[in-house]
This record gives structure tokens, sequence and C-alpha cells, in this order.
């Protein structure tokens, strides 16, 4: 018997059994009559094909219609189970059953959706379980203890209590604070940079701006690492490029940092703040920066594979309902203190 947990941030679904992550991929589709793409393939395309994606059935996950395909309707839940079914089919039957890691803030009404949507995968479900538990495993002895994470579409602030395990007691959703917005963002500095150095325009080529949007993560990343970088596009046979700069990728990020940084400083309690950042936003451009000039705070960066891992570690704590699974929210510490 193997169980996969499958955690559901649309930023990048990740796949993972007791040996690490077996598959990540976007929630993002592309619908094209009656045909539906997902994953990596949809994103490929979201440039190329704009009025055709979707990336918001998950963080938005209902029976609401999206609109309609040349041939049916379509609705969040019908592009959820697409790419469910696709991430189940692509394990081969290497797993018997699947321990669903979801975000704080998914409503009990999206809860029930997914094991819908799960029977209609014929997906096994061993449970449910919140991705900020899951993903902490140790205690952090007289500190005020959170999780903060980024999906597609918002920030997912939590609060967890350290009283003989984990629970989360409390957080909030800062909605139109995710990566979706904040890629648009670095894609709108990049290109401004493009037209002041070299009059060229990547936004008026689909092809050269879904080419930018391809490589957007690890350009960004090279670029916080060196302070500036040069980036190559080519059209039409001809090379065009630019510097792109540290200070022209925070001005996007600093919304959203600046968001965070006020939960900080409006904070009502006297003892000291470990903030647990997950990978997504410990790579947001001026983030440990701005964490560094809050004082009492301590930042604590998980790994890409906290929370699937974290949950698997403790699948004996997780029962098993059947029919009525409900979401657990508290958890031991792992015995080894990882």
């Amino acid at each position: 018997m193997t169980t996969v947990a499958i955690e559901l941030n649309d930023a990048e679904i990740r796949v993972a059994d007791a040996s690490g992550v077996v598959a990540r991929e976007p929630g993002y589709a592309l619908v094209e009559g009656d045909s539906i793409v997902v994953g990596d393939e949809a994103y490929r395309q979201a440039s190329l094909k704009p009025r055709q994606i979707h990336n918001r059935f998950w963080s938005e996950l209902s029976t609401q219609p999206i609109g309609r395909s040349d041939r049916r309707p379509l609705n969040h839940a019908d592009l959820a189970y697409t790419q469910l079914a696709k991430l189940w089919a692509d394990l081969g039957g290497g797993a018997s059953d699947a321990l669903f890691v979801v975000p704080s803030s998914f409503e009990r009404e999206q809860l029930a959706l997914l094991l819908g949507i799960a029977k209609a995968c014929e997906i096994p479900v061993r449970g449910l379980v919140d991705a900020a538990v899951a993903s902490t495993t140790r205690a952090h002895e007289a500190a005020s203890l959170h999780h903060w994470d980024l999906g597609l579409h918002a920030a997912v602030l939590s609060e967890l209590s350290q009283e003989g395990g984990v629970e989360r007691t409390g957080g909030e959703t800062l909605p139109r604070r995710g990566l979706a917005a904040l890629r648009e963002g670095w894609i709108g500095s990049i290109v401004q940079a493009f037209v002041e150095q070299s009059r060229f325009d990547p936004s008026h080529d689909a092809e050269g701006e879904q080419a930018l949007l391809d490589g957007l993560d690890d350009f960004v990343a090279t670029v916080m690492e060196r302070e500036r970088a040069r980036l190559e596009l080519e059209q039409n046979g001809i090379a065009h490029r630019a510097e792109i700069r540290r200070a022209d990728l925070l001005r996007p990020s600093r919304e959203i940092v600046g968001t965070l940084v006020q939960r900080l400083a409006g904070r009502d309690d006297a003892a000291p703040w470990v903030v647990q950042a997950s990978h997504r936003l410990a790579a947001l451009p001026g983030f440990r920066e701005a964490l560094e000039d809050v004082g009492n705070v301590t930042l604590v960066v998980l790994e890409p594979e906290a929370a699937c891992l974290g949950a698997l570690a403790r699948l004996d704590q997780i029962p098993v309902g059947g029919a009525g699974h409900r979401l657990v929210r508290r958890l031991e510490w792992c015995s080894d203190g990882a």
C-alpha cells in the first residue's frame, strides 16, 4: 500500500510519496472546443491563447459556470477533475490512495466538492490535512508560530498553536497577493526595460511574451543573485537585449511584501515571532530583507516538499474516515523532530 500526498497549491500542485516529490505542475487549463489540457502544457500556451486559459479553478473551486466551450458548458470543478484525473493516471497504478494537503483558504463546501471530484476520478482518499499544519513538524519554544504561503491568486497566513503539537488556530487569506499578479508585474517591468533600452516591445508578439513567461522564474532568481542580468529575446531572427536590475523586479513585489510587513508591525503580542515561509514566498524579491528590518522575528524557510512529506510522516495520526472525511487541523510533532 503506497499513499501519495497531493498538495493542492495552484501555483505548483505537488504529488509526493515517502521518497520525495514525483510530480508537480501549475494549476492551469487550456480549453479549446471540447479539448482540455492542463498543467505545464497549458502554462506553455498562456500568452499564446490567453482567452482560453483558466487558472482560478482551484482557488475558486465550485460548480459555477466559467463560460462555454464550443459544445458544452464548463465549470471550475470540470477543470479540477481533468487535472486531478491526469495526475492520478500519470502515477500508473503506483499509488493505493491519496492524502490531500489543502490550503487553509479552502472552505467546507470546496472540501466536499474535492471529495466528490476524487470519487469521480476513482481516487481512494486517505484523508485531508491542512497544509500549514502538515508543513510544521517541530516546535519553536517561547515563540508565536506562523505559516505563510503564496498561491497563484492569494497569500495565505496561518496562526499556529504549539500546545502538545501543532494546530491551526486562525489566520487570513489575502486576495490579489499571489504569484499570477506578481508575474504579470515582472513581465511588465521587463517589457519596459526592453522598450527603453532597445526599442523592442516583447508584449506585441505572443510567442515572444510566452518565451519570456516560460523562463521568467529562473531569470528572476538569477537577477536576485547577481543584482542585474542581461536578457536576450529573439524576434524574426533579430536578437534584442536588455539589462534587468534587481530594482526592476522589486517594484512588482513591493505591494505583497508591504502587506506582509504590515501584519508584523501590527502584532499585539510581546513574544518573538517565528514565520515559517514556503519556498514560494521566501523567493519573493525583497521579502527576506524586509523581515530583517522587523525586530523580534525569525524567518524559517521551508523546503518545497515540506507539506507533502510532513503529512506523510504523520500518516498514522490522520483518521481514515471513508465518506466522513474531515479536515485535520492538528497533528503531533514528528517523532524525530525533523
